[in-house]
């Protein structure tokens, strides 16, 4: 699981299980402030109302240490402009902590089954992703799911306020459902490609520390 600083008094391993965020808090020891290890049921998420297909995507690097993740429709026939497109921020810590470092087996999932199909990963594309319809998430969640050669990228967002404010009185953490990004699995697979070598260095230039029980929030 990944922890998250609370800057609170809370009692020792607290368990809550109610709503989709799962949650314990764990005391340091200086007395003053706990851990938040998170987990999240997703078959009692909320469903994204809003649906979009994208045939394609960039991985950047914002000023700001926020990931944007491009996701694009291509003007067909003319296929070297883009119709539209939705952008979804990332936090760098948690794009490495929840996107990437959950995703290292759906990544393989991924591998197989586009060599079972005889295709090859998509790589980003370096068309211009200028468009005048954008809509834009802030996220730190995502489930991504396999299904009939197509990948599913649930996007949701924990409120900060909610993490910082509910554990201590025992409360359910809301979980906000964004969008849903549905894409080839060959495209999907390009994309966590992108994501591999964005998140290496971020580790790298971040410091940020992995351990194998912290791999939260798995894709499945």
């Amino acid at each position: 699981m990944c922890p998250l600083k609370q800057q609170q008094l809370v009692k020792a391993d607290h368990y809550n299980r109610s709503g989709p965020v799962r949650y314990v808090l764990q005391e340091l020891g200086d007395g003053k402030s706990a851990l938040i290890n998170l987990s999240i049921a997703y078959e009692d998420a909320p469903v994204p109302a809003g649906y979009y297909k994208a045939d394609y995507y960039q991985v950047v690097l914002q000023d700001d240490l926020d990931v944007l993740l491009v996701f694009g429709k291509l003007d067909h026939p003319d296929s070297q402009r883009l119709r539209n497109k939705v952008e979804i921020c990332f936090p760098a810590e948690l794009f490495v902590r929840q996107l990437w470092n959950g995703s290292r087996e759906f990544q393989k999932t991924l591998e197989r089954d586009v060599e079972k199909n005889h295709l090859h990963a998509v790589t980003a594309s370096d068309i211009s992703a200028r468009t005048d319809k954008v809509q834009t998430f802030y996220s730190n969640n995502v489930l991504m799911v396999l299904s009939a050669g197509h990948c599913m990228m649930d996007f949701f967002y924990i409120s900060a306020k909610d993490l910082w404010l509910k554990p201590p009185k025992n409360e359910a953490i809301g979980i906000e459902a964004l969008v849903r990004v549905i894409t080839s699995a060959a495209l999907a697979l390009g994309f966590l490609q992108g994501c591999d070598k964005m998140a290496k260095e971020l580790i790298e230039k971040l410091g940020i520390e992995l351990e194998a029980e912290n791999a939260v929030m798995e894709s499945k």
